[in-house]
């Protein structure tokens, strides 16, 4: 059903204890935790102000996307939501060693995963002004979601509509994936069609207001998010888009850490810094 290698990793876990408390313990300490590397970000971007730094903390932990994540089952996705946050943390500090190491960890938790790392990689070449390394990690992505989507999904389901076990909640597209990117060459606007419904317009208001909506301030990192919220929007699965769940895992990493970034942009930008250069980190 997905290409979830991080299960591989997981799996000597059984030694210790063989049943589904040892995934669900897994989880609920792998999203605890992420709130490590959130706050790490947080006072760098706003080291006068580090009770604000622990109050995206507390947001964080309580938004219902997190919760959503570790009450509904187990899902290896869940576990993107931390190591992306690591690998934030690790790129805002150019540690790109535990930057790669975070980012493979978290596209081995789900297909789709490496999608958001292709943004991030033309952010590392353009704006911290390492392109070789940037391209590569862009390049990398694209090619791992490639294969995934290519070649070891539709081989595991070479006998399902579109190659695919979930291609059905997209099929008012097209019969096919490439039925549907013709459909949607040709009719541009059949992508507008979902925001037709209120259910689905309610959903991205709640994205938007992740973090009081502050990441107005700093829209960078939607760019990595808007993969996801654009497969979560056009489907037919009601739970993709009700804000619940495990589908934000990917989207709340990055919504979070824009929320905060536009939090630094708004607090800088009002105390007039007379240079006009903001403090080093993820204030964009």
């Amino acid at each position: 059903m997905h290409v979830e290698p991080i299960l591989l990793l997981i799996a000597p876990l059984y030694l210790l204890h063989s049943g589904p408390e040892t995934l669900l313990l897994l989880q609920t300490l792998a999203l605890s935790l992420s709130g490590i590397p959130l706050l790490l970000l947080g006072l760098r971007c706003l080291p006068d102000l580090p009770l604000v730094a622990a109050a995206f903390v507390a947001a964080y932990l309580a938004t219902p996307e997190i919760l959503g994540e570790a009450l509904w089952d187990f899902h290896a996705v869940a576990l993107a939501t931390p190591l992306l946050l690591l690998a934030l943390w690790a790129m805002d500090v150019q540690r790109y060693r535990w930057f790669a190491v975070a980012a493979v960890l978290a596209t081995l938790c789900k297909e789709e995963v490496a999608l958001s790392l292709i943004p991030l990689g033309f952010f590392i070449a353009f704006w911290q002004g390492h392109p070789r390394l940037g391209m590569s990690v862009s390049l990398l992505s694209l090619a791992w979601v490639a294969l995934c989507f290519l070649v070891v999904v539709p081989h595991f389901n070479a006998h399902t509509a579109g190659a695919n076990t979930f291609w059905y909640r997209y099929g008012w597209l097209g019969n096919s994936p490439d039925m549907a990117l013709q459909h949607v060459l040709s009719q541009p606007t059949l992508l507008l069609a979902p925001l037709e419904d209120p259910t689905r317009r309610d959903y991205l208001a709640v994205l938007l207001r992740i973090g009081g909506g502050l990441g107005l301030f700093a829209p960078a990192l939607w760019l990595s998010a808007l993969p996801d919220i654009v497969i979560n929007a056009l489907s037919t699965h009601q739970e993709q888009y009700s804000g619940f769940y495990q589908y934000n895992a990917m989207i709340l990493s990055y919504l979070v850490v824009d929320a905060l970034s536009g939090t630094a942009a708004a607090y800088h930008a009002s105390r007039r810094v007379e240079s006009g250069v903001l403090p080093e980190g993820m204030c964009w």
